[in-house]
């Protein structure tokens, strides 16, 4: 995992550490809330998620965006029981 954020770009560490600050819980939120949605962050966006760091989906027009489970893990954090994230 550390190899895999230390080869990010700055565009991906920009968002990256974003979500991992969260919205109103660490490790998810919505993407017009962690950062301004240009085609741009959708594009870095989609290398996060190809890179396996972060996952979304689309609910009523508005991205949902959180870390994966192994980035979770590898920043040694563990989802609560709302499907949130939280420091273990």
């Amino acid at each position: 995992m550390s190899n895999t954020t230390s080869n990010l770009t700055e565009k991906e560490t920009v968002l990256f550490n974003s979500v991992v600050k969260g919205m109103d819980a660490p490790g998810s939120g919505w993407l017009h809330e962690l950062a301004d949605e240009t085609l741009s962050t959708n594009g870095v966006l989609s290398s996060l998620t190809k890179k396996n760091l972060l996952k979304s989906h689309t609910d009523e027009g508005c991205v949902w965006v959180e870390l994966t489970d192994e980035a979770g893990a590898a920043l040694g954090m563990v989802q609560d029981g709302w499907g949130g994230w939280e420091r273990a």
